[in-house]
């Protein structure tokens, strides 16, 4: 008798199992599931939205942020979970939740239903990558794209193509330019940053059109100040990144003059270069009485091999070139300074 008992039970415990799986398939294959997630991935919030709102067609849900919560019965919570780069949703994920412990076959299911229906890739081609996992109330999928090693591919051979341009027209940045816009089909690499007196003349070599002259905030009282203006961002160079704090002043160092302007007193080369955009802006700032001046390479975007590619690819994610953003998501390498 004790063993037919422990039958039945054993055969309740798998037809919950059994229909728990059943049920929690039956949305992932659904037009609502993943066969979504190559139509969602890449876009903008908007489409996102409106897939959400079919949800809510058919299943009553809540979206606190980046989260969107429904149940699929009334044992099964799942939730959509995003993520975007600019203004792309880069990552989708679905977590379901059930008051029984999940069948261990559930993973395998997702699996071999992704297997088979699942291209794996959008329609440009980009990789998409995902990722079953469970623990026994749970289990969940995440879609995302993969778009660090094309990056990182493009920026390599943008780098070395930029290397070995010998040809590059040079400009003089200074305060007296004031605020300069780089003009379509061009690039900036900001080579070179100097300091000289105030008063010391415009360079005759300068053929940029004046400019509105922005000026960051004065010296603070830790003695910081910020030498530019990018994309309306006071900034410092701290070394390895551009950021939006202020470097601390230079010691009273007894430097040369190595350059045509007996007036410069010292100068930070930029080891690593740093490339302005089109749409992008710049100002020299002047806070205090010291002049700076920023040595500037113009390349013509075409002389750059895979330098289009790259912006094609980074514009994509949809990050307006007026936004400070936008340097830190297009830089090939940020600054590095020698005293």
């Amino acid at each position: 008798m004790k063993k037919y008992f422990l039958c039945a039970i054993l055969m309740l415990v798998l037809g919950a199992c059994s229909s728990t799986n059943k049920t929690i398939m039956s949305f992932t294959e659904s037009d609502l599931g993943f066969s979504r997630v190559t139509k969602l991935l890449m876009c903008d919030q908007q489409i996102l939205d409106t897939y959400l709102s079919e949800i809510s067609t058919s299943y009553k849900g809540d979206i606190d942020e980046n989260k969107f919560f429904f149940s699929i019965d009334e044992e099964i919570e799942v939730i959509v979970e995003w993520s975007k780069t600019g203004k792309k949703i880069t990552t989708l994920k679905y977590v379901f939740s059930s008051n029984e412990v999940l069948d261990e076959d559930l993973v395998q299911e997702m699996y071999d239903f992704l297997d088979q229906n699942f291209t794996g890739k959008l329609n440009d081609g980009t990789a998409i990558q995902y990722v079953v996992s469970k623990i026994p109330n749970q289990i969940s999928i995440e879609f995302q794209i993969d778009f660090d090693k094309k990056g990182e591919e493009l920026k390599e051979k943008v780098k070395k193509s930029i290397e070995e341009i010998k040809d590059a027209d040079t400009l003089i940045l200074s305060h007296f330019d004031g605020l300069q816009n780089i003009p379509e089909g061009k690039i900036w690499i900001l080579k070179e940053l100097h300091r000289c007196n105030y008063d010391a003349g415009k360079p005759d070599s300068n053929n940029l059109n004046p400019g509105t002259i922005y000026h960051c905030d004065g010296v603070t009282s830790d003695n910081y100040y910020y030498d530019l203006v990018i994309n309306g961002t006071c900034m410092k160079l701290d070394g390895t990144m551009l950021t939006d704090g202020a470097w601390k002043k230079y010691p009273g160092y007894d430097i040369s003059p190595e350059y045509f302007d007996p007036e410069i007193y010292l100068k930070v080369r930029l080891e690593s270069f740093i490339i302005l955009y089109p749409g992008m802006n710049i100002s020299v700032s002047s806070p205090d009485q010291t002049g700076r001046r920023i040595i500037v390479q113009e390349v013509d975007i075409k002389k750059v091999k895979w330098l289009k590619d790259y912006i094609d690819f980074k514009d994509q994610f949809g990050i307006d070139r007026s936004d400070f953003e936008y340097l830190g998501f297009m830089n090939l390498q940020f600054w590095e300074y020698k005293m």
